[in-house]
This record gives structure tokens, sequence and C-alpha cells, in this order.
């Protein structure tokens, strides 16, 4: 599975420390935004998680994702140009 980040918010510029910290545990809680008391966990491990993809709206962010790898896991950085 692709772990894809950042469609709605700029994980790399704004909650990168956070990411890393949920790579770190293992896992990341989900609300649903249409049932906020549903809340989902999905497990972020190597034997579910193949790759990270990022969408970035800001250039030059610089973190342990962005270098191209996280972690062991490959990275794909797409970066919104204006």
């Amino acid at each position: 599975m692709i772990l894809q980040t950042g469609q709605r918010t700029d994980i790399p510029a704004f909650y990168g420390q956070w990411l890393i910290n949920r790579v770190r545990q293992g896992f990341v809680d989900v609300r649903n935004p249409y049932n906020p008391i549903q809340i989902t966990r999905y497990p972020i491990n190597h034997e579910v998680v193949d790759g990270i993809a990022f969408f970035c709206f800001m250039k030059g962010q610089d973190n342990d994702f962005t270098d191209g790898t996280a972690y062991g896991y490959s990275c794909l950085l797409w970066a919104m140009v204006n």
C-alpha cells in the first residue's frame, strides 16, 4: 500500500514532525469527518506500507521525508508550482 499524504494539507510544510512521530509510533488515528465519534486506527509499518507519497504546496521544505527516504520507506514528492 502507498501512504498518500497532503492532499488537503501540506504535511511536510506544517505537520512534518507529527508524521515522523506517527511513523515512529507505527500507527495513525483518523477521525471520520462525517461521523466525528468514529475513529479508525491505521497501522504504519513495513508489513502494510510500501512507500509514502507527499503532495506539497510550498517549496524548500526539508525534513526526514523529503530527502527521498523515510525510515526505510520509498518516498515520492509532488510539488505544486505556482
